[in-house]
């Protein structure tokens, strides 16, 4: 296994008489965490008539190590469910290595819900399949 941080190197190129002729620098970050998500409401309860909203927002970083700060290699999904099954919702996004936060909201039928307490579940998935723990 990989130790997660940021690893500067350089490469060099020489000439056929050995002296340098150019050299670039850059920093090969590991990535091995798992991306978070957290779920928000703007309330506690909804009537069978209105429309249940449910604020998410997934951030992904690559480790915990100070080097790897702002650096991911994106969110590429947020799935969204109820353990009854009878709500799914899968949100693709386009992972960008530049954006390691994503936050938005969806609106959920109440039909789509079972009568009753409901818990909405959701897992985030960055560009690399890594996926985060279930959060509720």
């Amino acid at each position: 296994m990989f130790e997660s941080k940021s690893i500067p190197f350089t490469v060099n190129l020489f000439k056929d008489d050995k002296t340098l002729d150019d050299s670039k620098s850059s920093t090969l970050v590991i990535d091995s965490k798992v991306p978070a998500v957290k779920l928000t409401v703007p309330k506690n309860e909804f009537s069978s008539q209105e429309i249940v909203i449910v604020n998410y927002e997934a951030r992904d970083s690559a480790c915990d190590d100070p080097s790897c700060s702002g650096k991911c290699v994106g969110i590429k999904s947020v799935e969204l469910y109820t353990l009854d099954g009878k709500f799914k919702q899968t949100i693709s996004l386009t992972a960008n290595a530049n954006d390691c936060n994503t936050q938005s909201s969806i609106d959920i039928e109440s039909s789509k819900l079972s009568v009753g307490k409901n818990s909405v579940f959701a897992k985030a998935t960055d560009a690399f399949g890594q996926t985060s723990t279930e959060t509720s």
